[in-house]
């Protein structure tokens, strides 16, 4: 990296965690499975005891899709660093970073007519994300509701990415934006002479 860079933290949700924690609830379920079918007899007690097991093997995954599960990204002019759960470094990128830059789309349920009807889904734009690839590995955070940097930054400086439904860390628009300034601090985002209207 290079320019002049005041340190700044950004703090958003781990998204990263949620396809692990899908991933463990699936294995769980299928041991589940496995224990209930190898207990003869089948008493309360047991149920009861598979079903606390599973409650405390569900409650990750639903704090993380809630967005209750801390993350911050930590920057300065050497390094970024993502960090979560209780202050462990899950990815630093170290040396020169790269930008890209795209749409973060999802699926919205449409409305349907009456509850009886399956109004099927739409594919839709939800807000914009920044991949930042260097030494270390990719970060990549989004933001919902905010419009893509070539609003604001020359093509020079990023490149254009295809839409993605996951990311790493989602912060709110305004500490979105205050990315987008950093990297401009940096040299690697370079101000749009004639913006898009519209």
């Amino acid at each position: 990296m290079h320019g002049e860079a005041r340190p700044l933290v950004l703090r958003g949700d781990a998204r990263f965690l949620r396809r692990p924690t899908i991933a463990g609830l699936v294995l769980w379920t299928l041991a589940s499975i496995g224990v209930i079918a190898s207990i003869d007899p089948i008493t309360d007690v047991a149920m009861t005891l598979v079903g606390l097991v599973g409650a405390l093997a569900a409650a990750p995954m639903i704090l993380v899709h809630l967005g209750l599960v801390p993350a911050e990204l930590r920057l300065d002019a050497d390094r970024m660093r993502l960090v979560s759960l209780g202050g462990r470094t899950i990815r630093e990128l170290q040396g020169g970073v790269v930008v890209g830059a795209g749409p973060l789309r999802a699926l919205r349920i449409k409305p349907g007519t009456s509850p009886e009807v399956d109004a099927g889904a739409d594919d839709v734009r939800v807000g914009s994300y920044l991949r930042l690839a260097g030494d270390g590995g990719v970060v990549t955070v989004g933001a919902l509701g905010t419009v893509g940097v070539e609003r604001r930054w020359s093509t020079e400086g990023w490149t254009r990415s295809p839409a993605r439904r996951d990311w790493d860390i989602t912060v709110d628009r305004t500490s979105f934006v205050a990315l987008e300034y950093h990297l401009a601090s940096l040299g690697l985002l370079r101000p749009n002479a004639d913006p898009p209207h519209g």
